[in-house]
């Protein structure tokens, strides 16, 4: 009976892990990716966009794939299209070295050079550590770890040898561990993307106003396309803006494109 039971978990086991990475690797599209690639490469940029574009339209997110596409908008010279999709790759791929030196090379083609406020060093370090992985890692890793601690619970209540429950009560603390840790990392992720609007500016200028009107505000400072913004507030056609450096004003919504709209 023992044995039957362990064949059983065994079995529920891989039956979910199988659909969980099945669902995983069925979002992939690699005959419309591979084609997108070949554009780019022969120079076809327009081509390329058009096969990353239809990726999109069929629900398939990935860094690679955002990161293709800002490479494409960069050879075009939209610099500011670029940067936004080199923003949406950070949510896959934040620590990839290569995004990071497009991004930066992207930045030195910006009008607008803002300097950072100063991060206290325990923010940085809290946030280094949450937002070491990506989302979809985190979703796939709470998955995961979902179906062993749920395998090794149903063991715990089944079997009845001793022995194999010392086993699965330790591996149940370490799964149980991991799993509530993933989530909470998820849970900041999710809350991070929506307390932190970022946008980035589409026109090639727009001058920032003091309250959300052209009639009533006053012209605080001028932005320029590319520029990297944090929207605070929406109003109407308007969108409250905070730069990195805390400064604050009011641009039309039109002038700025989200890089995760809500």
């Amino acid at each position: 009976m023992e044995r039957m039971n362990i064949k059983t978990v065994l079995l529920i086991f891989v039956v979910f892990s199988g659909l969980i990475f099945s669902q995983v690797y069925s979002e992939e599209i690699p005959d419309l990716f591979t084609k997108g690639n070949n554009f780019y490469a022969k120079g076809k940029v327009d081509s390329a966009l058009s096969c990353y574009q239809k990726i999109i339209n069929e629900g398939y997110e990935s860094g690679q794939l955002y990161y293709n596409i800002g490479n494409c908008f960069y050879r075009k010279g939209d610099i500011a299209r670029a940067i936004l999709n080199y923003e949406r790759a950070k949510k896959y791929i934040p620590g990839d070295p290569a995004l990071k030196q497009n991004l930066k090379l992207a930045g030195l083609r910006v009008v607008d050079k803002i300097t950072p406020m100063p991060e206290f060093f325990l923010v940085r370090i809290f946030n280094s550590i949450i937002f070491a992985l990506p989302q979809k890692a985190l979703i796939i890793i709470s998955s995961i770890f979902y179906v062993i601690a749920s395998i090794f619970i149903v063991m715990l209540i089944v079997l009845r040898q001793q022995s194999i429950k010392s086993i699965c009560r330790p591996a149940l603390a370490v799964s149980l561990s991991i799993l509530i840790i993933s989530i909470l990392s998820l849970f900041a992720h999710v809350q991070s993307q929506k307390k932190n609007r970022r946008a980035v500016i589409t026109a090639e200028k727009v001058e920032v106003q003091s309250a959300p009107s052209s009639e009533e505000g006053v012209t605080l400072f001028t932005l320029h396309s590319g520029t990297v913004v944090k929207i605070e507030n929406l109003r109407d056609n308007w969108a409250e803006i905070v730069l990195k450096d805390g400064k604050v004003g009011w641009i039309k919504y039109s002038n700025l494109e989200e890089v995760w709209p809500q």
